[in-house]
């Protein structure tokens, strides 16, 4: 996506301090249904402030991400279920 000055618009955020970034993490949905994925990550020391930029995530990705993450809350139900939520 362009802005009325030519410059390209990239999916970005910035951060207070130093942080880091989960690779298997998903972000979103944004107001499209759109999901995505931490790309990288630069930190600037001199205004103490980190960017992460993001990947969108293909739908076809989606399918195999959504598998996953289900499968641990289905394991996650059984704990509960097997230990009452008390470890």
């Amino acid at each position: 996506m362009a802005s009325k000055a030519g410059e390209v618009v990239t999916n970005i955020a910035h951060y207070p301090g130093r942080v880091d970034h989960d690779p298997t993490a998903l972000y979103g949905a944004d107001k499209f249904g759109a999901f995505y994925r931490a790309d990288s990550v630069t930190y600037d020391p001199e205004s103490d402030t980190s960017t992460i930029q993001f990947k969108p995530i293909p739908p076809i990705e989606l399918d195999d991400f959504t598998a996953d993450k289900m499968a641990q809350v289905e394991d996650k139900a059984r704990l509960i279920q097997l230990f009452g939520g008390h470890w």
